[in-house]
């Protein structure tokens, strides 16, 4: 019974403790509910704040790239503006440098412009006065020379042609003398200093530079004048000493023609009897004829051969040639006058280079050449009866000599003689090189209409 009545008591004192712990726990649960209740609340506002500051992000997302491409605008406006300005500011700057390099230059130029106006004006009377007189006596040198030649061809009788009255040469002179002087005088009314205006130094730069410089370089090209004179002299002693050759070769040819016409002539006239023609005495006297005009043939296709210098101690040996063979040694009156004149105009100077016994040997040697050039093998002369023979093979032999002799005349092409010119023809020359001088000196002339002397 006592264990019914434990049993009951301690069942009752766990149904205490149930309910004790029933209403602790649900106190608890309430509790615990009402703290859920509050946290879930409190989560759902945490939530909804969460949310809407994930609303406002999207929003301002969304409006933000609107903002920065405006904000982007206004600062690319600005730094634009802020470019602009410097850009202006460093242009503007640049620009005053500019001016004031341009000024300093211009000022350096025109000082420049100034010091060469007047350093070239004050050379100008040397410059002048070397050209006038470069000018002035290549020129009379030139006269000279054709006054002395002029003279020997009108002694000689031949042709002088070496002359400059046929060109404008005078007149080129006497142009570029004028304008030494007007240019002179444009210098000395010369007033230019570094207080002018640029515009007036660099008309006055413009106006007289080309002047001084033209006789500059006139004086320059007119160095050569003298080369030019030289040359006009050779030439002139060339073209007297080759008409003179001519001239002695023409007389020659006149004299050994003449006589060879009236040699023929007189064989021609003579009569050969019945006798003389059964002797063979006929034939030797056709056989003359023939050689005499074969001489004369050789005569008239020999032509004055142009040479390369010409020699007038060979001239007067050809004379002696032709006198010792054709003349016994005589020369004939014609060329015995011009043998004369020749020798009283070269040979005053070289008396013993034209002695008569230099010429002599001259013309022995000549002579000799020519035995040698066509030598006619020597026979002794048969007795009386066979003589006639004789020279009649010997006058053929003789012929056919004379006709290697034109032959070879012929074959050299001095048939149509042809003279050879000068590469460069000296007065040609002369008046060219003066009209060079008298372009560089006149062309770029700017003196005004006031006339020369102006002040510049």
């Amino acid at each position: 019974m006592e264990d019914k009545g434990y049993i009951s008591k301690k069942v009752s004192e766990v149904y205490e403790k149930i309910d004790e712990l029933s209403n602790a726990t649900n106190e608890f649960k309430e509790k615990l509910q009402t703290l859920l209740k509050g946290m879930c609340r409190q989560r759902e506002q945490e939530i909804d704040k969460a949310e809407q500051v994930i609303e406002q992000n999207k929003i301002r997302q969304a409006e933000e790239p609107q903002m920065k491409e405006e904000e982007w605008d206004k600062k690319r406006v600005q730094e634009v503006k802020k470019w602009r300005e410097e850009g202006t500011k460093i242009r503007a700057q640049i620009e005053t440098e500019r001016r004031e390099e341009e000024r300093i230059k211009a000022e350096q130029d025109k000082r420049d412009k100034v010091q060469e106006i007047i350093f070239k004006a004050e050379r100008n009377p040397e410059n002048a006065k070397n050209l006038n007189s470069q000018i002035t006596n290549a020129y009379q040198q030139l006269l000279n020379t054709e006054r002395i030649y002029k003279q020997k061809a009108d002694i000689l009788g031949i042709a002088y042609t070496k002359v400059s009255s046929n060109t404008k040469i005078a007149e080129r002179v006497k142009a570029i003398q004028d304008t030494i002087v007007q240019v002179q005088e444009v210098v000395d009314n010369l007033n230019v200093t570094e207080n002018d205006s640029q515009e007036t130094v660099a008309e006055k730069s413009k106006r007289v530079i080309p002047l001084v410089d033209g006789i500059a370089f006139g004086a320059i090209q007119a160095e050569d004048l003298s080369k030019i004179v030289n040359l006009h002299m050779t030439q002139s002693e060339t073209e007297i000493k080759r008409n003179l050759y001519n001239k002695v070769q023409k007389t020659i040819q006149n004299a050994k023609i003449q006589k060879y016409m009236a040699e023929k002539e007189e064989i021609s006239n003579k009569k050969i009897g019945f006798l003389g023609k059964l002797t063979g005495k006929q034939k030797l006297q056709d056989e003359k004829i023939n050689q005499l005009n074969l001489k004369i043939q050789l005569a008239q296709t020999t032509e004055p051969q142009e040479k390369g210098k010409y020699s007038v101690k060979d001239m007067l040996a050809d004379m002696k040639v032709c006198a010792k063979t054709d003349f016994d040694g005589n020369l004939t009156p014609e060329m015995l006058n011009l043998y004369t004149t020749i020798k009283q105009n070269f040979g005053t100077k070289e008396k013993q280079a034209f002695s008569e016994e230099k010429i002599e040997d001259l013309a022995n040697n000549k002579i000799r050449q020519q035995q040698n050039k066509f030598l006619v093998p020597f026979q002794n002369p048969p007795s009386f009866f066979g003589r006639t023979k004789f020279q009649l093979d010997s006058l053929k032999q003789e012929n056919m000599a004379l006709k290697s002799q034109i032959m070879e005349e012929i074959q050299k092409g001095n048939m149509s003689y042809v003279k050879l010119s000068d590469p460069v023809d000296a007065i040609a020359a002369f008046d060219s090189k003066l009209d060079k001088i008298q372009r560089i000196t006149t062309e770029q002339k700017q003196i005004d209409k006031d006339g020369p002397t102006a002040e510049l």
